[in-house]
């Protein structure tokens, strides 16, 4: 009760009607409510298209940065207002929405001076930062215990536990801030980079990553297992130690799933990759197992979850010879509604997924229902060649693939002349762009594509022209990683044979 008296003596009828909130019977100034709404429904996209509605002048005008400024600092102490046990979709969310508004009323009671109340407050919040792995507010708000109680309150018991878990949380902090730099650090390498090395360094965090790992007291935090296995995981990708990749999936799965207050993110994460390394290992149905899991996780229709999942999907279907599975997968992405709103980068990819599915189509390898609701459009190469304009350019990247797939079409609409001149083109491009060892598996399927002419346009001669550099390929199996996903989207020895198919024996 007097923790209410208190609240309320505070907070009077006055000062409550001073808070500014936004509601459904808001009342807003004309010109505030046409810039919420505008903004609300799309109609604008910027400064200068907002002013130029409400004021027809520019950005710049006095009038409109100060209504900007009020809506926002309206929109701001809404915040503080949002049921979150309604719009939280875990319960890691609902806390955690709730604790950072006990914080922030905690931190006003001090500054207010009714420490009573304040310190009531901060060891309710202190339970749930706890419970649900919130290491810096259990740190500030022990820091802030630990100074009440060791001057203000006479409680030496609560002193001396407050000031021992302070310890204990400071050192799962600096841990976790380290995890969180590990991570970092091994990230960036696997996304900057399509050839890893063993470098010191790595070497060194790997080690750093195994010593974190042996102390039992950070499988108490939710944040530091889920960085420090990421790190582990990013590791075995730079050594290309497949086994190792799916030992460290299912040690985190079954952590994870042993927490199931938290989100179910890092499950997702995991059992993503755990399908991943077994692709890698021709564990195929496995592989789907653990992405139609994921896919179970209902992620949102479009956005980049929903996209890797089907892309693993379509992979493995393509390495099963399922491929009217892969002509599904396509057909669900590329007619999803938002498909043709994604940044390029995302677009251009499935272009290129789309194109193979239609050589296979092309050479009888897929049929497509005529009744299907989600037919692919006709294929066109000039339309392709528009859409794949950005890896057009990229060398050593994605535009190989492009090269590929146009001498394909060039083969089977029997243009031999204009196959010549991208063979040589390719020739060309071998030479001067695919030197190095991680190319080397296109710089061979590209060898074996030049002895099609030389072989006469007959399977058996070209099989047999093209014999060492196939055996190669075969002896330098594909490590599965993103990039190479994206490059070859059917393998290239399982392209081969469908080249092969082509032409008479």
């Amino acid at each position: 009760m007097e923790d209410l008296k208190t609240l309320i003596s505070l907070l009077s009828v006055q000062k409550i009607k001073q808070i500014e909130i936004l509601t459904e019977g808001a009342e807003l100034s004309p010109k505030t409510k046409a810039l919420y709404e505008a903004i609300r429904d799309g109609d604008i996209n910027s400064d200068e298209e907002a002013a130029q509605l409400l004021y027809n002048t520019d950005e710049k005008n006095s009038a409109y940065r100060k209504l900007k400024y009020r809506l926002n600092q309206r929109l701001i102490n809404t915040l503080f207002f949002i049921d979150v046990q309604e719009y939280s979709r875990s319960e890691y969310q609902k806390a955690y929405g709730k604790v950072m508004k006990n914080w922030a009323a905690f931190q006003i009671l001090l500054d207010k001076g009714v420490k009573n109340t304040a310190v009531n407050l901060a060891e309710s919040i202190l339970k749930s930062a706890l419970k649900y792995d919130m290491l810096e507010i259990s740190f500030l708000v022990l820091k802030d215990l630990k100074f009440q109680y060791g001057l203000f309150i006479d409680n030496k018991y609560k002193y001396q536990k407050y000031s021992n878990q302070f310890v204990e949380i400071s050192e799962l902090l600096y841990i976790k801030i380290r995890s969180e730099d590990i991570y970092l650090i091994l990230a960036r390498e696997i996304l900057n980079s399509n050839n890893y090395q063993y470098t010191t360094e790595i070497q060194q965090l790997e080690q750093e990553i195994e010593q974190i790992r042996a102390n039992d007291k950070i499988y108490k935090s939710y944040n530091i297992t889920y960085y420090i296995l990421q790190s582990a995981y990013y590791v075995t990708i730079i050594k290309n130690d497949i086994n190792e990749q799916l030992a460290i999936s299912n040690t985190a799965i079954d952590y994870f799933l042993s927490m199931n207050h938290f989100s179910n993110i890092a499950i997702f994460s995991f059992t993503e990759k755990k399908g991943v390394a077994l692709l890698g290992l021709n564990k195929y149905d496995e592989a789907l197992d653990c992405f139609d899991k994921c896919l179970e996780y209902i992620p949102t229709k479009g956005g980049v979850a929903w996209h890797y999942i089907h892309n693993y999907l379509f992979a493995a279907y393509i390495l099963q010879k399922k491929y009217d599975l892969a002509y599904d997968v396509i057909s669900i992405i590329i007619n999803n509604p938002g498909f043709i709103k994604l940044n390029e980068s995302y677009r251009e990819p499935w272009y290129l997924k789309e194109a193979f599915i239609h050589f296979l189509i092309k050479i009888g390898r897929i049929t497509p229902s005529e009744s299907d609701s989600n037919q692919l459009r006709a294929f066109r190469l000039s339309r392709f060649n528009n859409e794949v304009s950005k890896f057009s350019k990229d060398k050593r990247g994605l535009n190989i693939t492009i090269n590929i797939i146009q001498m394909l079409f060039l083969i089977i609409d029997e243009k031999y002349d204009a196959v010549l001149d991208k063979l040589t083109a390719l020739r060309q491009y071998n030479f001067r762009y695919l030197k190095r060892p991680e190319y080397s598996r296109s710089s061979n399927f590209i060898k074996m594509l030049l002895k099609i002419p030389e072989g006469d346009y007959k399977a058996a001669l070209i099989r047999k022209k093209a014999e060492k550099y196939y055996d190669e390929l075969i002896n330098n199996p594909s490590d599965f990683s993103e990039h190479t996903l994206s490059l070859e989207i059917i393998p290239y020895e399982q392209l081969w044979e469908e080249i092969l198919s082509i032409f008479p024996e």
